[in-house]
């Protein structure tokens, strides 16, 4: 999303090359980590413009059930380096989220039908995943120190990570006012 978001998926529609062609044609996920070290053989070109705009990684899953693909899901971020095991998880977990909402919504099934199935997996995760963002966009924390800033505040109130993950989404808590 946003002006960066948009940049880079023009930029691989108009190159033909790129994560996200590569994780479509892969069916695999694709973590580049390094483009601002200039050691990206697999999209030259690709990796140089996105330098350009000061993408560092760029991370790509594909958004595919058997034999069907309905797109990619792409994250790219300004510094480089590897995901940690717990963003790798919140990825695919997230990569497979949209497989399923997108494949339900093409099935003709209305946007509640789509939220109650996808929320009966884990709805508590997917609460705290919310929270974690929007405590992030609330404080300009990173979502590491976000989702602490959360696990903090359920510890000292003696409230569950679910509840106050709920209270964030519902904004009834707002992680930047003391």
């Amino acid at each position: 999303s946003g002006s960066l978001g948009r940049d880079i998926a023009e930029l691989e529609l108009k190159l033909g090359e790129g994560p996200g062609h590569q994780a479509l044609s892969n069916r695999g996920p694709v973590l580049a980590d390094q483009l601002l070290t200039g050691a990206c053989e697999e999209w030259p070109v690709f990796a140089s413009e996105a330098r350009e705009r000061t993408v560092g990684a760029l991370f790509a899953f594909p958004l595919c059930l058997g034999s069907i693909c309905v797109g990619v899901l792409e994250v790219c971020r300004c510094v480089p380096g590897k995901l940690t095991v717990s963003h790798l998880t919140d990825l695919s977990l997230l990569a497979s989220l949209a497989t399923s909402a997108l494949l339900l919504m093409q099935a003709g099934l209305d946007d509640r039908d789509t939220l109650d199935l996808l929320e009966s997996g884990d709805p508590v995760q997917i609460r705290v995943h919310q929270a974690t963002g929007m405590v992030a966009q609330q404080t300009s924390l990173s979502l590491p120190d976000s989702l602490a800033l959360i696990r903090s505040y359920a510890l000292t109130h003696e409230l569950s990570l679910g509840n106050v993950a709920e209270q964030v989404v519902t904004r009834r808590i707002r992680m930047d006012r003391p």
